[in-house]
């Protein structure tokens, strides 16, 4: 079915784009669960392990890999004059690090990155944020991405068309008050939505 063609679409990285579902600073966590685990651990033995810790996953990290049709379908929306904007939560080195791995920056107009601003989803202030920055109003704006309550509840009660990547197909869940504007299995459906 088509529907109007949005003057912007944010999108989100992790899940949406890549296939990884991760983003969230893994050095606090880390330093949280030694501390309350192995609270005899010295600063620097406890450093040690983290940075051992942080190797390994570097290591078994590394066959991230980006969804099929995710580079073509943000280059098709592009063609058809959409504005993007990539809005993603975590670490502002551990985000840009894929950002550059993939060579994201030059598809979009805009990205935020939680480490960098400061807030996150499902903070309302960050989807404001590239609003501003693309110079769009809510109403003419999709956010795309697999996390429910991030791409589609949080961004629709300021107004964007929430989009949610359901990639297993669950479908929503019966309690949700939140229902998404669409709903797509892979980004490559978001094209068909609006051809």
């Amino acid at each position: 079915m088509k529907r109007q063609q949005p003057r912007a679409i944010l999108l989100d990285m992790d899940d949406t784009i890549i296939a990884f579902d991760h983003g969230v600073d893994t050095d606090a966590c880390w330093r949280r669960t030694v501390r309350r685990h192995m609270p005899d651990q010295t600063a620097e033995a406890a450093e040690q392990l983290i940075t051992d810790i942080k190797n390994k996953a570097k290591w078994y990290w590394s066959e991230i890999s980006i969804y099929p049709d995710s580079i073509d379908t943000i280059k098709q929306l592009r063609n058809k004059g959409i504005k993007l904007a990539l809005i993603t939560n975590g670490n502002a080195q551990t985000q840009w690090d894929k950002i550059n791995r993939f060579d994201l920056s030059p598809l979009f107009d805009c990205i935020v990155v939680e480490g960098d601003l400061g807030i996150g989803k499902p903070d309302e202030r960050i989807y404001a944020h590239a609003l501003k920055r693309l110079e769009v109003g809510a109403d003419e704006a999709w956010m795309v991405g697999d996390n429910f309550e991030w791409e589609v509840a949080a961004p629709q009660r300021i107004g964007i068309r929430g989009v949610w990547v359901d990639h297993k197909g669950n479908g929503v869940a019966d309690e949700s008050s939140a229902q998404p504007f669409l709903i797509i299995k892979s980004l490559g459906d978001l094209l068909l939505a609006l051809d």
